[in-house]
């Protein structure tokens, strides 16, 4: 009778540590496509914006001056990340707030020059925009089943991060690199994104015997750096079919 209480407890432990897994996963996936929505959904009303004001305003440096701050907001987020985290629990939706303003700046900018050289339609922005989901969907699965290995990942990771410092300094004495610079960075952040993954499953392991408000801020923070991913891998993909023709 012992034995079998025993293992009907680890029979439930194990079924509740699964179903923690799901649930921090299930967080993690939802914030990451509701943020992308929202920023996707937002770039394309404000572009719509901008151009009813430049209609009035030619010769604006509004577009140059939105993708200004928003690089800028998303630079001073990123160095400061580590630190502001740390102070208290609500910095972590204030980051994500600030997030979102800063990439539905960049879209915003990036759609409007993109829409104004190849007079792009609302439902082909939105098809491209899959693309980025599609490309963190194959990531995540390559990191979660583990499917390369860890140190050729990361060797990989370490050989295109210098192809692409030494491509950022060619690029102000080459001006016709930037198709090159944007397939890099699209591998690249493909590629960190499968290291992300495989790192946030090893880390899952740990968080599931922890509390729920940590889960919670650990599945809202994985939700946040997939998003920021996902918008990258957008901004460079437009880049891609923007530079195509000046190959």
């Amino acid at each position: 009778m012992r034995k079998i209480n025993i293992n009907v407890n680890e029979y439930n432990t194990e079924s509740i540590i699964k179903i923690q897994k799901r649930k921090i996963w299930g967080i993690s996936l939802a914030i990451m496509a509701f943020s992308f929505i929202v920023v996707v959904i937002g770039s394309l009303f404000f572009q719509y914006a901008l151009k009813v004001y430049l209609k009035t305003n030619i010769g604006s440096w509004t577009p140059q001056i939105i993708i200004f701050v928003g690089f800028f907001l998303f630079i001073i987020l990123n160095l400061t990340s580590h630190y502001t985290k740390k102070i208290n629990g609500s910095w972590l939706y204030i980051y994500y707030v600030l997030q979102l303003v800063a990439w539905t700046l960049i879209l915003t900018s990036i759609l409007f020059y993109f829409t104004y050289i190849y007079e792009l339609d609302s439902i082909t922005f939105l098809a491209i925009a899959l693309l980025p989901l599609g490309i963190i969907l194959i990531s995540g699965l390559i990191g979660y089943f583990q499917l390369i290995k860890e140190f050729f990942l990361y060797f990989f990771i370490g050989i295109l991060s210098v192809a692409l410092l030494v491509m950022f300094f060619v690029s102000i004495f080459v001006f016709r690199i930037t198709w090159y610079y944007s397939l890099v960075s699209v591998i690249l952040i493909s590629a960190i994104t499968v290291a992300d993954i495989m790192q946030a499953k090893k880390e899952v392991e740990n968080v599931v015997w922890m509390d729920s408000n940590i889960q919670f801020r650990f599945a809202f923070d994985l939700g946040i750096r997939l998003f920021i991913s996902a918008a990258m891998l957008l901004f460079y993909i437009l880049q891609l079919f923007m530079s195509s023709g000046k190959r």
